[in-house]
């Protein structure tokens, strides 16, 4: 083989040569051999060829290999034997030699380093060099391109005046990726569509426009360079302040790169952003290093690393950081900050922010470590619920259900080891019951309904019906063992007596002391009726029909159709939620949430805004709209999610005439088959528990107001013995009233206030005090009955001494002429006793008695609310000085006083819309959650066709004043929006796409993400309009969005099997085995009633993980 000698220094010509003609071939290796060379030239060849010859590609991996000795190379050049890694031939090197002389060289191997290295060697390209010192022909000689920061793909234009600094910058290999400040890259200006109109009349297309942002004519008739008229300046990309002068271009077609919108190109957006909140984060930053414990400081950091001007897209990578800043600030401030408060907005944020940078697993097991050193933060702990039931897309029943059951043992395990104060314990308690709400609610909605009634059964037994032996005189432990309660309310559940709301159900005290007898049998009716079970609509009916018989727990002794392991409910079932809340606080806890199961409202009137109000807002609990169907009623009191104060206006509201919790048209009791509850099974709960809380007036006027309701035939009697347990009570005296008055007999109703208010003479003076309740009633009742004259006169009489000879009737013509002195009379005594009640924290009474001093100026001229309005504000102001801490009693002021205004409106000739609309306004402003204010005026605008007022005040009050972070999540603003949009006429601007841009706001906030009544409404109104590919993506965004909710599954049956344009058997059939994968309750097996298909299974679920309806 034949070796090739390393040339040296000392090297003849003739070797010089030869080497020449072995080295790869070049561009002048294409030259002819005989090209003559002058003698310039040659020099010039010779003097490049010992600059390179030790270039040539033989000895360029011998040169490179700087852990190699000099000696060693001067070894090899000496004796010719190349190395066996470097210089030993290829076959590919030896076929160059043999091919020397030869024009042109077929190289059959290359380079054989491509493949160790992945592409040519970069030092083989030759380097080319641009003529001109960096200018560019077409620009001003002061604009040169800046090496420092320009690559191959894009060159960056700088200023003369900076070329020498950003050149010779030292910093460039400290921050190469920092971009000159001084550098403008320069492109050509995109013509903006919106401003570069022309006549589509005309024959030709101007090739140049006018736009408005481009300089005008000067008065030569010449155009002025094109400087834009609108300075970009102060943009937040702009870094170099007010441009200059000498910075503006002279083409008005370019445009510096930087004086991008946000919009069309965000490379250096987020360098920019992070240079203008530079200040504000380093002086936040400093607060925060100097004083760790402000938690204001604190936030604020946090929150900067979310500011982000308008038109900037953040990307993943960019929130996927700052996710990971804010996770440590928030660990930080967790190490210094002691208030539990303000730990639990850490926590919450904390683990916001982790939900982003970590994965489920990492994600889960920080949960469950956050809540077992932290259970006394209700807001956490829905948190955590609201992320098992939505986070993983692979859900299962079962598993969601541990996940609830291990919740319960953490807090039974807090509440036995915990020896704090007493608000300790009741926060505890208040959370358990919210998780027992939760988990209830998230069976029944998976269709295991027996389990979640059964549950809520024994909560009530256990807690309200204990037999009075198993309670002890110690006041150390109010209890016996809890082994010992247990095990005799086993015994009591075995049994299979009746138990709270069913027929005959006489309480567990009672079994204890008497025993009892099993009721008898139950047998389902069995379907009978099915037309066809081959079709899918069979399938549904008997679906349907199955559940109907499924609402409530079977015994071991009933005939139950078919075998279903779920109907009898074991002790061993509910024996997990059993906890005994010692508290009156955790008992009310506990009523509230078992009306909240019901899809009733928390009966609690005179308390603030606490956890159970809020309880009504979540969209996880608000889920009677799952078994309503679209309704768009136009009426003022039509609204499905309706959002007030309870009080006795809206208790015992005349029909159709004011707003009611127990109202047909927004609850849906009457529906037998479908609702989840019975209302005989509701009914008959909330009179047993009358019978264990007989001294809570707040329960007992709740539950006649419900029986009012959905049995009438019956309140009367109830009533009757609520009065002989308690003779004395005036409150239960006014609601039997009231009660007469509903049901046609405003005689005997009249007379019932009478009596009491005689009897009230011989109470002692803290019971007399509810005798003003008994007056507005009186006034109220007449004012509804149009009988103006006499309510004045009634109330004018409040002070007389010939009360009970007079109030009723009209007075005597000789007392008109002493009607003022009368009035101010009454004023005086109404101004007393509502400061007395008021000093004595009664602030019920004392809206009562504020109400009745408005009702006093309005008497003096009804054509007008001016001067009542007058009363009625110096009043609000009263009670906003005297309870800073409590808005409960200025939200009541605000509904009585709403009621006036619609009375007013309702009953007068001449009404003054302006007048109304300025009065509600204030009320909104003030409660924009309060659903009375808000149908209020949007009825108000509709009778006059005005109704870009209500969209304004949706826009910029209600949904604008960040509901979801003062109040949790409330579905109160998007649903109202919703309702107003449906029902806007089309003259008026309303149409689809209106309502749709409502609805997807709604389902995108954090109120209605899942929201599953939310998202059964949106379908039902796609599908109303006829879209069935609309229809069939809400309906896949719903079934990802609520994964556990049976019946959103359900709709794909009921509306889109049938329907051209809807589903086919084999999606039909997906949708099916959907339900079986999740685990969720499926009564009828489908079977082969159709095809399987796995391909319709797939494209379920492909749906569902949001692959097509994103």
């Amino acid at each position: 083989m034949e070796t090739l000698n390393i040339l040296s220094k000392s090297s003849k010509p003739e070797d010089k040569q030869t080497e020449k003609k072995n080295s790869i071939p070049k561009f002048a290796s294409f030259r002819p051999d005989d090209e003559p060379c002058h003698g310039r030239a040659d020099n010039r060849e010779e003097r490049k060829h010992k600059t390179t010859e030790y270039e040539a590609p033989l000895y360029r991996n011998s040169r490179r290999r700087r852990h190699q000795s000099r000696n060693d190379g001067e070894t090899s050049r000496g004796r010719g034997t190349g190395r066996p890694d470097s210089l030993d031939l290829s076959k590919a090197d030896a076929q160059r030699s043999q091919t020397a002389g030869a024009m042109y060289v077929a190289d059959k191997y290359g380079d054989p380093k491509i493949l160790t290295y992945g592409s040519i060697d970069r030092y083989l390209v030759s380097n080319y060099f641009r003529f001109g010192g960096g200018s560019i022909m077409g620009l001003p000689q002061g604009q040169r391109i800046d090496r420092s920061v320009s690559n191959e793909s894009s060159l960056v234009v700088c200023l003369d005046q900076s070329i020498q600094s950003n050149w010779y910058a030292k910093d460039t290999l400290r921050t190469p990726l920092s971009p000159r400040l001084k550098s403008q890259e320069l492109e050509v200006q995109p013509s903006s569509t919106k401003d570069a109109s022309f006549d589509i009349i005309a024959n030709f297309v101007p090739l140049k426009t006018t736009s408005p942002k481009e300089g005008k004519r000067t008065g030569s008739g010449l155009e002025r360079p094109g400087l834009p008229l609108e300075d970009h300046s102060g943009h937040y990309m702009s870094v170099d302040g007010k441009g200059k002068a000498s910075e503006r271009l002279s083409d008005s077609d370019l445009r510096y790169w930087r004086e991008r919108l946000p919009s069309e190109d965000g490379r250096l957006q987020s360098h920019f952003l992070d240079r203008s909140l530079n200040g504000p984060r380093q002086e936040l930053s400093r607060q925060v290093d100097g004083d760790p414990w402000d938690i204001n400081a604190c936030l604020g950091l946090i929150s900067s690393y979310d500011a982000a001007p308008d038109q900037v897209t953040i990307t993943s990578a960019e929130r996927h950081g700052n996710a990971s800043v804010k996770f440590s600030i928030y660990e930080k401030a967790l190490t210094h900050v002691g208030d539990s408060m303000a730990r639990e907005r850490l926590f919450l944020g904390l683990m916001q922010e982790a939900s982003m940078i970590w994965d489920m697993g990492k994600l889960s097991n920080k949960w469950r470590d956050t809540l077992k050193a932290n259970p006394g933060f209700l807001r956490l702990w829905a948190q955590y619920l609201d992320f098992q039931q939505t986070a993983s897309l692979g859900l299962n029943y079962e598993g969601v259900a541990k996940v609830f059951l291990e919740s319960l043992e953490i807090l039974q395990h807090a509440i036995g080891q915990n020896t704090a104060d007493g608000s300790e314990h009741s926060r505890l308690y208040d959370i358990y019951v919210y998780i027992i709400l939760r988990m209830t609610l998230m069976m029944r909605e998976a269709g295991f309904a027996e389990h979640a009634v059964a549950t809520w059964q024994a909560l009530l037994e256990f807690e309200f019906f204990k037999p009075d032996r198993l309670y002890t005189n110690d006041p150390k432990a109010s209890l016996q063992s809890q082994h010992t309660v247990i095990s005799v309310f086993e015994e009591f559940w075995d049994s299979e007596v009746p138990r709270i709301g069913e027929e005959g159900s006489k309480g567990w005290a009672y079994f204890d002391a008497n025993d009892g007898e099993p009721p008898a049998p139950k047998r389902d009716i069995a379907s009978q009726d099915e037309s066809d079970p081959e079709t899918f609509a069979a399938w549904i009916h008997s679906e349907r029909l199955r559940a109907s018989f499924s609402r409530e727990p079977a015994r071991t002794i009933d005939d139950v159709e078919g075998i279903d392991p779920y109907r009898v409910i074991l002790f061993s079932d509910i024996l997990p939620v059993l906890l005994t809340l010692p508290t009156p606080p955790g008992r009310e806890a506990l009523l509230n949430a078992f009306l909240t199961f019901c899809h009733l409202p928390p009966y609690r009137l005179g308390v603030a805004r606490g956890s159970p109000s809020l309880w009504w807002l979540d969209g996880f609990l608000r889920d009677h709209l799952i078994y309503q169907d679209l309704e768009r009623g136009n009426g003022p009191f039509d609204l499905s999610m309706w959002n007030y104060r309870l009080d006795l206006d809206t208790l015992f509201a005349p029909s159709n005439n004011w707003f009611t919790p127990f109202a047909s048209s927004q609850f849906p009791h009457e529906k037998e088959c479908t609702e989840p509850v019975k209302p005989a099974w509701t009914l008959l709960s909330l009179k047993s528990l009358t019978a264990v809380n007989v001294d809570n007036d707040d329960f007992l006027l709740y539950c006649l107001a419900f029986e009012l309701t959905f049995s009438p035939s019956t309140v009367r009697k109830t009533a009757r013995s609520l009065l002989k347990k308690r003779p004395s009570s005036l409150t239960l005296y006014n609601a039997y009233a009231l009660l007469e008055y509903r049901l046609d007999n405003a005689t005997k109703g009249g007379g019932v206030i009478t009596t009491a208010l005689n009897m009230s003479k011989q109470l002692n003076e803290t019971a007399q005090l509810e005798s003003i309740v008994l007056w507005r009633t009186q006034i109220w009742e007449l004012l509804e009955m149009g009988k103006t004259t006499e309510a004045s006169q009634c109330l004018l009489s409040y002070t007389d001494e010939h009360l009970l000879s007079g109030c009723l009737d009209v007075l005597p013509s000789e007392r008109s002429d002493v009607q003022g002195v009368l009035t101010l009379r009454v004023e005086k005594a109404l101004s007393a006793t509502r400061d007395y009640l008021l000093s004595h924290s009664l602030l019920k009474l004392a809206t009562t008695a504020a109400e009745c001093l408005v009702l006093l100026m309005y008497f003096q001229d009804p054509s007008t609310l001016a001067v009542a309005a007058t009363v009625f504000h110096s009043n609000l102001n009263l009670f906003r000085t005297a309870v800073s801490t409590d808005d409960s009693s200025q939200e009541w002021l605000h509904q009585s006083f709403a009621r006036l205004i619609y009375h007013h409106a309702t009953h007068t000739n001449i009404v003054k819309p302006a007048e109304i609309r300025s009065l509600l306004a204030k009320s909104v402003a003030t409660f924009p959650q309060n659903t009375i204010f808000l149908s209020l005026y949007a009825w108000n605008e509709i009778r006059f066709s005005i109704d870009d007022r209500v969209r304004s005040i949706v826009r910029d009050i209600v949904l604008g004043s960040g509901l979801e972070s003062s109040a949790g999540k409330s579905l109160i603003a998007h649903f109202f929006a919703i309702h107003t949009e449906l029902c806007r006429d089309t003259a008026f601007g309303s149409n689809a796409n209106a309502t749709r841009a409502s609805f997807e706001r709604a389902v995108e906030s954090q109120a209605g993400a899942h929201c599953a009544g939310l998202w059964k409404t949106y379908f039902l109104f796609e599908h109303s309009r006829g879209g069935m590919q609309k229809a069939k993506s809400v309906f896949y965004r719903g079934v990802r969005a609520c994964p556990w909710v049976k019946e959103m599954h359900m709709l794909a049956f009921e509306f889109l099997g049938d329907a051209d344009g809807g589903m086919n058997d084999a999606e039909l059939r997906g949708v099916y085995e959907l339900l079986l994968g999740k685990g969720l309750r499926v009564y009828v097996s489908l079977g082969k009633r159709s095809a399987r298909s796995e391909n319709g299974q797939r494209h379920a679920w492909k749906e569902v993980r949001g692959q097509k309806c994103l």
